[in-house]
């Protein structure tokens, strides 16, 4: 029979999963990945119209910047468990680079009107990596005495 200790850790360890800052966190990456999308697919004229060329020209900051950061939320949002979180890490910018690489695509669509670039295909690969395989992964640890760290 499970002490009364035993449930309440049990619950506090369920309870950790849909905290209010994990809902914070997946509410972020959501709102990262609208604004991600938004942005990739935005149509010529209103990117001409919105930036200046000097901010148009550093693209290639925004790209990674906005990879990295829907990756990062991704993985502290989404701890997961599992025996092999490099390969959850592996297959999460795996994800998100075949995502930038659909919305570069897209940017060739008509309607959008835009170029599709190999160099900002590579730098949202290069954020996804870096938010995928940098970010702490917002599970806590156990210490040896059964505490939390």
């Amino acid at each position: 029979m499970a002490s009364d200790s035993d449930a309440r850790n049990a619950s506090a360890d369920h309870g950790d999963r849909d905290s209010p800052g994990r809902a914070i966190l997946r509410a972020a990456h959501a709102g990262a990945l609208a604004f991600t999308v938004f942005f990739s697919l935005y149509p010529r004229k209103a990117v001409d119209a919105t930036f200046s060329a000097e901010v148009q020209s550093l693209a290639w900051l925004f790209h990674i910047g906005c990879y990295l950061l829907i990756a990062s939320l991704h993985v502290a949002a989404y701890p997961g468990g599992g025996r092999s979180p490099f390969f959850r890490r592996l297959r999460l910018f795996a994800a998100y680079s075949l995502l930038g690489l659909a919305l570069e695509t897209g940017q060739a669509l008509p309607v959008v009107n835009r170029s599709c670039s190999a160099s900002d295909a590579l730098a949202n690969a290069f954020g996804a990596a870096l938010g995928a395989f940098l970010a702490p992964s917002g599970r806590r640890r156990r210490t040896s005495g059964g505490g939390r760290l």
